[in-house]
């Protein structure tokens, strides 16, 4: 589970340095990466699950309702 995580938090990290002629620009925010990648690994413990992608819908709806609930 690690090894399949960290490997996707490196693989989305590159492709956030892309821009969209496929040039590299140096500017990249990590947080989603890592919100994602703690969320997974929750998943896959208690669910056996996990999500793909960074754009997934569910991924950003399960991020506001856990940061609403914590504020």
């Amino acid at each position: 589970m690690l090894d399949l995580e960290s490997y996707a938090l490196i693989e989305d990290m590159f492709k956030g340095t892309l821009n969209k002629e496929g040039k590299t620009q140096f500017e990249v925010d990590p947080r989603m990466v890592f919100q994602r990648q703690s969320l997974n690994l929750t998943l896959m413990i208690c669910f056996g699950t996990r999500l793909g992608d960074l754009n997934d819908p569910l991924l950003a709806e399960i991020l506001h309702v856990a940061h609403s609930v914590s504020t």
